[in-house]
């Protein structure tokens, strides 16, 4: 199908080309004036109908979204030259691949004990990253959960700063951007008390600043060159005894949104943060 509308559009654009110098030259022979315009807005439209539109990813493939009679149907594709494109699948190899490609890294496929397959960049040893979407998203990359593990990793590395202030964490198994008992591994988060609230903010605004500074990655580089951090935040449940989830908080060496925070974060910046939040959840 794909094969024939490419013909079908190549076809049209070359029709329209013959069909611009045979009218433009006949009208001019006769004297007439020849409007050009309707003939480069047939073709337009002509192409529109027929070529699939096309998004760039940031590993440089594409994800090209085709109409099927009445409905859109999307697919990656890798440029091959010009105009043409290859259809492929994401299998773990590629997803490795393109996953270097994102973050400048060099990631391989590892199992894990569980039979898993997870993505692990030389630059991160132990850090198991899973594929969350392999669909087509709003953003240009394959969508994963590299920081909340990194995150998860670099807390528990500086769990003194909590203990300090009289803070928990809670375990979670993430798998697939999702709260799961599917988990490849547990991350975890910090628990927001009551009676806490203002400890909390502290000892997360002084983990973001400490780590923004001093974690590096095997080569030397900082652990935030690639990727940005993301600290999830639970309360208990009245009702259920149980946590849950109160968003997370992004930070990042370079913010490139007004919500991230970045290594000049101040403790009453987060204060006003978790309240908030806190407030939200419970009024």
């Amino acid at each position: 199908m794909k094969k024939t509308k490419w013909i079908i559009g190549i076809s049209a654009y070359l029709i329209m080309i013959i069909a611009y110098y045979i009218g433009r030259n006949a009208a001019l022979a006769g004297g007439l004036e020849y409007r050009s315009w309707v003939d480069a807005l047939f073709c337009l439209l002509v192409c529109a109908i027929v070529f699939p539109s096309e998004k760039r990813m940031a590993d440089g493939n594409l994800v090209v979204t085709d109409s099927e009679g009445m409905e859109s149907i999307s697919y990656f594709a890798e440029p091959v030259v010009f105009l043409f494109r290859r259809e492929f699948t994401f299998d773990d190899e590629r997803t490795a691949e393109s996953l270097s490609a994102v973050y400048d890294l060099d990631f391989h496929v590892q199992t894990t004990e569980k039979g898993n397959t997870v993505f692990e960049a030389e630059e991160y040893p132990g850090i198991e990253v899973q594929i969350i979407n392999y669909g087509y998203t709003k953003i240009d990359y394959l969508e994963n959960d590299f920081n909340y593990v990194l995150t998860s990793s670099l807390l528990k590395k500086h769990k003194e700063i909590f203990d300090g202030y009289g803070v928990e964490f809670v375990s979670f198994p993430l798998v697939y951007g999702q709260i799961s008992e599917d988990a490849v591994s547990d991350c975890v988060g910090v628990l927001v008390e009551e009676d806490n609230l203002d400890g909390a903010a502290d000892a997360v605004a002084e983990f973001i600043r400490l780590s923004l500074k001093e974690d590096n990655r095997a080569d030397g580089e900082s652990c935030y060159e690639s990727v940005s951090g993301s600290v999830f935040l639970f309360v208990e449940d009245p009702i259920t005894g149980g946590q849950r989830d109160l968003g997370n908080i992004s930070y990042s060496l370079e913010p490139d949104h007004s919500w991230v925070l970045d290594e000049t974060v101040t403790d009453e910046e987060v204060r006003e943060l978790i309240r908030e939040r806190y407030n939200q959840y419970f009024n």
